[in-house]
């Protein structure tokens, strides 16, 4: 099984590969009708082309940034190994040991108790 874009792209927002995505107005994005549940970015393979890119590369970015802060950059690394071999939802389970909605909760938590300042400018 390949390994999933979600996965992908997650890694070169953990890296800050492309800084223009970083928290890009992302508590705006989740906080309006613009948010696409993780879910939608994490069935099957590919990404949905009819998505907003920047929308869902901030949202990814930033997830991705959220677990290697909480939980270390080894144990993402784990995840993406993981994910070469297992669906996203059940790599995420197998390393995290929460499941996606779970940690999606944890993220959108952050971000509105956390990142609030630093988003409004």
């Amino acid at each position: 099984m390949p390994l999933s874009r979600f996965t992908q792209l997650g890694l070169y927002g953990a890296l800050g590969v492309d800084s223009k995505y970083n928290d890009m107005k992302i508590k705006d994005i989740t906080n309006s009708d613009d948010y696409i549940p993780l879910e939608y970015l994490t069935t099957g393979l590919l990404i949905d082309r009819t998505f907003n890119r920047d929308t869902v590369l901030s949202e990814i970015f930033s997830f991705a940034k959220y677990l290697v802060d909480k939980y270390g950059f080894d144990k993402y690394i784990e995840y993406y190994k993981t994910n070469l071999y297992e669906e996203t939802d059940k790599a995420l389970y197998s390393v995290y040991k929460k499941d996606l909605y779970e940690l999606e909760g944890e993220w959108l938590d952050y971000i509105n108790t956390v990142k609030g300042e630093k988003d409004e400018k």
